[in-house]
C-alpha cells in the first residue's frame, strides 16, 4: 500500500504531500500522506527496524479531508515495505497497532536491525 510505485523509497522528499487513491468499505477513498523521514523504530517482540514514517489522513471519495486527524505509519525500510507499527488519536490518547509475526515474504526483511 505505502508508497505506490511511482515513489519507491529512494525518491521520497521529506514534506511533500501525495494522495493515493483506495477502496475501503465499498467506497473510494483517498489517502493523503507526508513522508516524515526514516527513523529506527523498535517495535515490540519484533525487534528494531529501519523504517519510513509517513503522517496521514483518510479522505472521502469527494477529496474532504475535514477533519484534520492524522494518523502515523511506520513501514519497514526495503523492498517488502511492511507496514509495521500505526500510531493514530482518539478523544482520549491513541490507538497503537504493531505487526506480531510475518511470512512468505517476496523479499529478504533487509530493515531489521535486530
Amino acid at each position: 500500500l505505502f508508497p505506490p510505485a511511482e515513489h519507491r523509497p529512494a525518491t521520497l522528499q521529506e514534506g511533500k504531500t501525495e494522495v493515493l487513491e483506495m477502496l475501503l468499505e465499498d467506497t473510494i477513498r483517498h489517502l493523503r500522506y507526508r513522508f516524515l523521514g526514516r527513523e529506527t523504530k523498535k517495535i515490540r517482540s519484533m525487534g528494531t527496524f529501519r523504517t519510513l514514517k509517513f503522517a496521514c489522513q483518510i479522505g472521502t471519495s469527494e477529496d474532504s479531508f475535514t477533519d484534520g486527524t492524522e494518523f502515523t505509519v511506520w513501514i519497514s525500510d526495503d523492498k517488502n515495505l511492511i507496514p509495521l507499527y500505526i500510531e493514530s488519536p482518539v478523544r482520549i490518547g491513541s490507538v497503537q497497532a504493531y505487526i506480531s509475526g510475518y511470512h512468505g515474504l517476496k523479499y529478504p526483511l533487509s530493515s531489521k536491525i535486530k
